[in-house]
């Protein structure tokens, strides 16, 4: 008779004249054989055709993390109870314990780190970029720098205790170990905690465009342990720039709060010239040029149209003409006439918040009773709905149509973007409709609130609406002899398209054609 697994087992002829203490090490071998194959059967063939079946891919990517250590933790707790059955002395047994227990917590920080790695890390930077919040785009990279020491120095400290070894004496070795490697990698441990400070402070992210103390215009690569990776827009190499060095200079985002660009040109204006006409002509100029914000989108649609017809007109009578150039601005045409209708439609439904808002203030002061619950419903609510849906197609037909200037991989980045803040936006406006269709005890006295927050939000976060102070204009800077120098200033709407370079091409289109006035 032997125990197996706990159980007494008579074995039949001819095994039972077998050693019992040999009989139990060969079936509890077998036994522990036969339970690995089988769980690598389940784990490698039926769960993993179950999981296939599922939608997305975080199942499978969760069995293939847990599959190869759960095999190994059942293969390394059967190796030693298979050896226990053995007649081993008391100091082989307790080693065996030691060796199952290192193993067990080796094996489930490995796991750990796999899910952190491959999980939280893989989908959490996609999480991220979808998410309004700074604080989860800051914790990532933290994550990803200090994730894989955390585990090695509790892997450390939890193993150590196990094989008789003292944590204290540990700790102030280590604390000596790493007071001398610290004087002898203070440059990189610095870089490490002034990228650290960076990213918790979220002077910049990856895509950003910082100009730096030397005047060199650099677009964000990646944050690394000892230094951020830049690449240059004037000299079109790659820069790594220590953090350290980094984080003691003053950061200019040029891409915050907005991605526009103010700039001006400089130009004489020659003494006979009537100032006050001139100015008016180059206003309309540079409304003319696509790029050039300007808050009467009609009025730039026009213009554009104008200056389209130049430029056609023109190449009818064999003046110089770049053809391709006059297709880029009836794409532009295109363009405007759907910014024009989303703008309108931004700004009804921006309109039609502030009207529900203002109804559900004057209901609120002691409930709402079931006819006003009625009326809010009929006569505020559902035109905000209309307004909102009609919003959703103008600013799809917008972001679908190609900004003739741009390249393509932008037009596609630009759609992605606009698709995931119309996906955020109708979350927001879904949770208020349905908090207003079904109101609360908590909620019912601050609807009017969660309306105007949505404003807010719709005029901070979701889309910027041109506004006057940001046209054209021209300014008087000083008199030089007899003529008087000039400034024409302007707004350029996404310094990031054309490959970085809209902000240049605007300055060019416009300095050229201004040369082309003030000589005609």
């Amino acid at each position: 008779m032997i125990t197996l697994f706990g159980f007494p087992i008579t074995l039949p002829p001819p095994l039972d004249r077998l050693d019992p203490a040999l009989a139990a090490f060969l079936f509890t071998a077998l036994g522990w054989i036969l339970i690995c194959l089988l769980a690598y059967a389940l784990l490698t063939y039926l769960l993993r055709a179950i999981t296939r079946r599922m939608s997305g891919e975080i199942a499978s990517i969760l069995l293939a993390i847990l599959r190869k250590p759960a095999i190994v933790l059942i293969a390394a707790y059967g190796l030693v109870r298979t050896l226990e059955t053995l007649r081993l002395p008391p100091s082989l047994i307790a080693f065996l314990e030691r060796f199952w227990q290192t193993t067990l917590i080796l094996t489930v920080l490995y796991m750990i780190w796999r899910l952190i790695k491959d999980v939280v890390l893989y989908y959490g930077k996609g999480w991220a970029e979808k998410t309004e919040s700074k604080i989860d785009d800051n914790l990532i990279p933290i994550l990803n720098i200090f994730g894989p020491l955390s585990i090695v120095v509790v892997g450390i400290l939890m193993v150590l205790p196990l094989w008789g070894l003292d944590i204290s004496s540990a700790l102030v070795g280590a604390g000596v170990i790493g007071l001398v490697v610290g004087l002898a990698l203070q440059d990189s441990l610095s870089n490490l905690f002034s990228g650290m400070s960076l990213v918790v402070e979220a002077a910049y992210r990856s895509g950003d465009l910082l100009q730096l103390a030397y005047g060199s215009v650099c677009e964000v690569e990646e944050l690394g342990l000892r230094s951020t990776r830049m690449y240059s827009l004037e000299s079109h190499c790659t820069l790594f720039m220590p953090n350290k060095q980094l984080a003691n200079l003053t950061i200019i985002n040029i891409t915050k709060p907005t991605v526009e660009k103010r700039d001006n040109i400089e130009f004489s204006l020659p003494p006979q010239a009537d100032m006050a006409e001139v100015e008016e002509r180059l206003k309309r100029l540079a409304m003319s040029i696509p790029g050039v914000l300007v808050d009467d989108m009609q009025a730039k649609i026009e213009a554009v149209q104008g200056r389209l017809a130049e430029m056609e007109a023109g190449a009818q009578r064999d003046e110089p003409a770049h053809l391709q150039d006059i297709v880029r601005y009836r794409g532009t045409i295109a363009k405007l006439e759907l910014e024009r209708d989303f703008n309108a439609a931004l700004v009804e439904f921006i309109e039609r918040l502030e009207a529900l808002a203002a109804g559900l203030e004057e209901r609120e002061t002691q409930g709402f009773s079931a006819a006003e619950k009625l009326e809010i419903k009929q006569g505020f609510l559902a035109p905000t709905q209309a307004a909102f849906e009609a919003l959703m197609v103008a600013s799809q037909a917008w972001a679908q149509q190609d900004d003739a200037y741009a390249l393509a991989t932008e037009n596609e980045q630009l759609r992605s973007v606009w698709q995931l803040r119309n996906e955020r936006l109708a979350e927001r406006w879904e949770a208020l409709r349905g908090k207003m269709i079904r109101p609360t005890d908590p909620t019912e006295m601050r609807l009017d609130d969660m309306a105007l927050g949505l404003v807010d939000w719709l005029t901070s976060e979701y889309r910027l609406l041109p506004e006057a102070w940001k046209n054209p204009r021209v300014t008087f800077k000083r008199f030089d002899g007899g003529s008087a120098a000039l400034q024409l200033w302007f707004y350029v709407d996404n310094i990031r398209l054309e490959h970085d370079g809209r902000l240049t091409r605007v300055r060019t289109d416009i300095a050229r054609r201004v040369r082309a006035a003030l000589e005609g």
